[in-house]
């Protein structure tokens, strides 16, 4: 029974299935006349049996406001301690669908309409991995919808990712050793050329290296914190020697200035912007664009995996330095039953050869100007 409480155009009625008295408040007479009205009709088929009472709950889940869904699908990321970064990046693909395509409930959502969104994405000119990174949110939200029961399927299994690998459009290059020299050189902040190098050295990502804090630091092991990674997953990373001198020489600054440096304060901070980071190029006279690859400040860590390959290091150290997936038998033979301790023995020792392998490639006098500063 639908009740109509006309001072408030407020409805309150009994759901035939759960039992539960609800409420719901509209902007004029009409609407909730209206309103009442479908109830009453839903709730006769129910008991005529014209209408079963898991379909009646399942339309009704579907008429959910979606803001309310996005707000408890962000609450269900923040329990998987998703970072920061990965759900703004979901929330801002997300709220670009829902409000380019006016979305107001899981009964909106279609294959259709999903497919049409993502072909505009492709027909505004933006790459392969643009789309792939649209639909792979889409998709997430929507598994998420069907676990809970607002949608009977995922409509974003129709549509398939693209292959971003024929549709690159920006490729990084990898420095050399005098090139890589001559940026750290080139960059007058304290703390950049520190970063540079760290990044060099160990293949950081850009968000990852500035998240760093002091307390990762170890002696010369860098402790990495599952949620300060791409992949979510703790690692030890060995540290070079040059990277250890550069870091105590920005402890041993901090503290004559009487500014001693707190364990959880951040090493780098926020990383340089594209300004700066051209500005660094131009000073150290590094052309950014070679043969259709440019020297982008993601570039670092391609350098990094690239002087470890031409050091002649073993292609499975090279992805643990890295830190990507392996397949399942080497996860298991080396995160699972592998003894930590000679894992990270046998990093250090590939960190140790790159190094000599960067100082065989560094001219004499390069080597003494970089041993005097």
């Amino acid at each position: 029974m639908a009740t109509v409480i006309k001072t408030r155009n407020q409805v309150r009625w009994t759901c035939p299935v759960t039992g539960r008295r609800n409420h719901r408040t509209f902007t004029t007479p009409a609407a909730a006349a209206a309103f009442a009205g479908k109830m009453e009709r839903d709730a006769l088929l129910v008991r005529e049996d014209y209408i079963e009472p898991d379909d009646m709950e399942r339309a009704d889940r579907r008429r959910t406001d979606i803001e309310d869904l996005l707000a408890d699908f962000g609450k269900s990321l923040d329990r998987r301690r998703t970072s920061k970064e990965h759900r703004k990046e979901l929330d801002r693909a997300l709220r670009a669908f829902i409000d380019g395509m006016r979305i107001r409930s899981p009964r909106d959502l279609d294959a259709h309409l999903i497919d049409r969104y993502l072909q505009r994405i492709l027909d505004d000119g933006l790459s392969a991995r643009t789309f792939n990174h649209h639909r792979s949110a889409l998709s997430a939200f929507c598994r998420w919808l069907v676990d809970y029961r607002y949608l009977d399927q995922n409509p974003v299994s129709v549509t398939r990712s693209m292959d971003h690998t024929k549709d690159r459009r920006r490729i990084s290059r990898a420095l050399t050793v005098d090139e890589c020299d001559r940026l750290i050189k080139a960059a007058i902040s304290p703390t950049r050329p520190a970063l540079y190098l760290f990044r060099l050295r160990t293949g950081l990502r850009c968000r990852e290296a500035s998240r760093i804090i002091w307390s990762d630091i170890d002696g010369n092991t860098l402790k990495l914190r599952s949620e300060i990674t791409k992949n979510h997953k703790p690692d030890l990373l060995p540290l070079a020697g040059d990277v250890r001198d550069l870091l105590a020489g920005l402890q041993l600054d901090a503290f004559k200035a009487g500014q001693p440096i707190q364990p959880d304060a951040p090493v780098f901070g926020p990383p340089p912007d594209r300004r700066t980071w051209a500005r660094d190029l131009e000073r150290a006279g590094i052309e950014r664009k070679i043969g259709g690859c440019q020297a982008d400040p993601k570039c670092l860590r391609p350098t990094f995996n690239s002087h470890l390959e031409r050091a002649g290091i073993d292609l499975t150290l090279t992805g643990l330095l890295m830190r990507h997936t392996p397949a399942g038998g080497l996860a298991l033979t080396l995160g699972t039953y592998g003894d930590s301790g000679a894992l990270l023995d046998r990093k250090r020792a590939a960190i140790g050869q790159l190094e000599a392998w960067i100082a065989s490639q560094r001219k004499p006098e390069v080597v003494q100007e970089w041993c005097s500063d």
